[in-house]
């Protein structure tokens, strides 16, 4: 099992707290910053609850990696993302994001 299937996994399980869920997203960001689209199709049908979750968040800090990896997986750049957030229009990218689910 990769370390993203691993990732992934805890994600979609519950299986782990706040702390390790936000350095799990930060690992995602990370792991999605080339876009690779059978990770990203791999985070779409086994990740989404728990990344949306996250990404609402009031915290930008825990909320940012989450909200940028769904707007990975939705197609949008990290700036697109980054402006949403700015525009207070988060629920936009994790709609673009469940479309492609």
């Amino acid at each position: 099992m990769t370390a993203a299937s691993r990732l992934i996994a805890s994600l979609a399980n519950g299986g782990v707290a706040r702390t390790p869920f936000i350095r799990a997203a930060m690992a995602l960001l990370a792991l999605t910053e080339r876009r690779d689209p059978s990770l990203l199709a791999k985070l779409r049908n086994e990740a989404m609850t728990p990344l949306i979750e996250m990404a609402r968040w009031k915290s930008e800090g825990h909320a940012m990696p989450a909200l940028k990896v769904l707007g990975r997986i939705a197609g949008a750049s990290d700036e697109n993302t980054q402006a949403a957030w700015t525009r207070g229009e988060r629920e936009v990218i994790i709609s673009a994001a469940l479309k492609r689910h």
